[in-house]
């Protein structure tokens, strides 16, 4: 991960009205979206054709500027290549919108994210919006980030998160292989101790499904559908747990891991470049992962309808699977036996947003 992105604000308070801005970063970091509104409406200084003028945001003006209603904004942000020692500057642009009595009042904005080379120093942030009805007036923003957050935030955005990723990656894997080995005992796990599975599934699944919607840089929309997919995966076999033989449960969880796994396939894409030694990248494990659950899924699918005996097979490949999802959650911080190792060919780069919770 790198330094900046650790030390990037969520969230911010504008210095002139004290309003609230909070930000949510693409995974590649070069999208963002997010939301405004202000507590008060002040005096604003409006620099039109280099003049500058005093204005005061009265309630009506203010809704009319976007000030007072919840407004979004939207667009790209651009990473420059800096020196080491050098402060990092992140240029946002994008645009505004602010929905109030059925219009739609919408403008351009522009934002200079400085985090500088010192970590002690605090990130700044400022810059301009301005009101389609009034081309040439740039109204000045300024910010300050707001680092009164809340435990579970600082968690989320901190080393301990991959470590909990990666330690939670270990568990999974144990867990399938304890399942494989009974079935290739022949013999079943006893229900109480599959039912003690599914809630730790559940409950894992159920945590980093908040991460990622408290996180400043969420994963894409398909990932985030596949790992809901697989908890509810794992509801539904819990429930089967408790009432077996509830008529078409095995079929239906199944199903859901085998959305899911496309779903991952989808964001997680397929593999390409660098020719045949291309598929092998470490980057790619997360894509072969989801492709070995989505066989597995689709045997045990097959054997709860037709009663194939599909068991061993499935949990093989769901085995292989949990090893390449174990693998792929590793970074350059945190190793698979969660030190600071160096881990060759990926880890969290620029591109990849502050979280990376690959432990599907």
């Amino acid at each position: 991960m790198a330094p900046w992105i650790q030390r990037l604000p969520s969230r911010f308070i504008e210095t002139f009205g004290g309003a609230g801005l909070n930000l949510t970063f693409g995974r590649d970091m070069k999208t963002f979206r997010g939301s405004y509104r202000p507590q008060s409406s002040p005096k604003a200084t409006v620099s039109k054709d280099s003049a500058s003028l005093e204005i005061l945001l009265d309630p009506e003006m203010a809704v009319r500027h976007g000030m007072r209603r919840m407004s979004t904004i939207i667009g790209t942000v651009k990473v420059p290549k800096v020196q080491a020692g050098e402060d990092f500057t992140l240029e946002l642009v994008g645009r505004w919108v602010t929905k109030t009595r059925g219009c739609d009042f919408q403008g351009p904005f522009h934002m200079s994210l400085v985090i500088p080379a010192d970590s002690q120093s605090v990130p700044t942030a400022s810059g301009f919006w301005s009101d389609d009805s009034c081309p040439g007036t740039a109204v000045p923003w300024s910010w300050c980030p707001d680092y009164h957050t809340s435990a579970f935030f600082d968690f989320i955005h901190s080393t301990a998160m991959t470590r909990a990723s990666v330690l939670s990656a270990w568990l999974f894997l144990a867990l399938t292989v304890a399942c494989l080995a009974s079935s290739l005992l022949g013999r079943q796990l006893p229900a109480g101790v599959l039912s003690v599975f599914d809630a730790f599934y559940v409950a894992v699944y159920g945590f980093f499904m908040v991460a990622f919607f408290t996180q400043t840089s969420r994963p894409s929309s398909a990932y985030i559908l596949g790992v809901f997919l697989y908890l509810l995966g794992y509801l539904v076999f819990g429930f089967l747990t408790l009432s077996p033989g509830t008529f078409g449960a095995a079929a239906g969880g199944s199903l859901l891991f085998a959305v899911g796994s496309v779903s991952l396939l989808i964001a997680t894409g397929g593999p390409g470049g660098g020719g045949v030694a291309g598929y092998f990248r470490k980057e790619r494990t997360l894509f072969w992962g989801s492709f070995a659950f989505l066989l597995g899924s689709i045997v045990f699918a097959a054997d709860s309808v037709r009663g194939v005996g599909g068991g061993r097979v499935g949990y093989t490949l769901f085995v292989a699977g949990r090893v390449l999802f174990l693998w792929g959650s590793t970074t350059d911080e945190v190793g698979l036996f969660l030190g600071a190792a160096k881990v060759g060919g990926g880890g969290a780069g620029e591109g990849e947003g502050l979280l990376q919770v690959d432990l599907t």
